[in-house]
């Protein structure tokens, strides 16, 4: 695998973290690319503070390690694979400044490189912290690929920080340039999120609940949390709770069939992850198509949706 990203200033060796040899992904894709190309053919003067918000897994801050970035992430993985990536490539540890978002913001950023995370509501508590210390003269240069740049951000940059217009497209790369207007009137962080849960949940019943920006369900009660706390036990004096891998769970999965004309079997699971069995056919030998809705199996039978339950 070619693990060396090409740039202005020279090649530069990447990773990943944890490393796998196995892992035949990149540490870095086309809008890194594309923004260290912008830099150097726009010639951005870089002597002042730059400040890197959401490098993924270090390439930026790896290439610019001569201007001595700083960098904002909320990724424990992608800290770890800077560390790595500068390593390799024999830069000082001190040359680059590691924070996370939570982490106060320099005072003063002259050039602002942003690497638009999949989360919009960290993109609007990241821009909100860092409006306050950018100024007129400052350059903002967002990237991602195409299919991550809506028009949602388009309009969160222009309604913080200033007029936003995109680039043209490369390698399904785009950039987003931003001037500055520092006398515009900037909405109030919403981040991080507080709300009470609601009833009906047990011993939580009304507690408060404090959620940060670009966390999963952050504005409100996923079903699956709702299901867990309904069920909790109740204690007596204090205890201590610790959860991990919380997230959205499917519990169960069945299909409802009609009541007339032939039964057809739904497709088994073919995911890699578990072994391969033998589909089952029905009195007609037809396969159902296995879908959300209601769909023709290969001798046009009929299926209903599925239910979850």
């Amino acid at each position: 695998m070619n693990d060396r990203m090409t740039t202005p200033w020279g090649e530069v060796a990447l990773t990943r973290h944890p490393e796998d040899p196995r892992d035949r992904l990149r540490a870095w894709d086309a809008s890194d690319a594309y923004l260290l190309r912008h830099l150097a053919g726009q010639r951005v003067p870089l002597p002042g503070t730059v400040v890197v918000l959401g490098d993924r897994w270090g390439a930026l801050v790896t290439a610019l390690a001569a201007h001595r970035p700083t960098q904002i992430t909320d990724s424990w993985l992608g800290q770890e694979a800077t560390r790595r990536n500068l390593a390799r490539n024999g830069v000082e540890p001190g040359s680059v400044r590691l924070l996370t978002t939570q982490d106060p913001p320099p005072e003063r950023v002259d050039v602002l490189l942003v690497r638009v995370p999949k989360s919009l509501a960290l993109l609007e508590d990241q821009l909100l912290r860092l409006a306050p210390s950018v100024h007129a003269g400052t350059v903002v240069v967002g990237t991602g690929m195409v299919k991550e740049i809506h028009t949602s951000t388009l309009r969160l940059f222009e309604r913080i920080l200033g007029p936003t217009r995109t680039s043209l497209a490369e390698q399904k790369a785009r950039l987003i340039l931003c001037a500055p207007d520092p006398a515009r009137a900037r909405p109030a962080n919403p981040w991080p999120y507080r709300y009470d849960l609601p009833a009906g949940l047990g011993p939580l019943s009304g507690r408060p609940v404090v959620n940060h920006a670009g966390v999963f369900c952050a504005d409100r009660l996923d079903i699956g949390t709702r299901f867990l706390l309904r069920h909790l036990p109740s204690t007596r004096g204090s205890a201590e709770w610790s959860t991990w891998g919380v997230a959205t769970v499917w519990w169960g999965r069945r299909w409802r069939w009609p009541t007339r004309g032939p039964r057809c079997c739904s497709r088994t699971s073919r995911s890699r992850r578990w072994p391969r069995r033998r589909r089952r056919t029905g009195p007609t030998g037809c396969r159902a198509r296995g879908s959300s809705g209601s769909g023709t199996g290969s001798r046009g039978c009929r299926t209903t949706a599925w239910t979850s339950c």
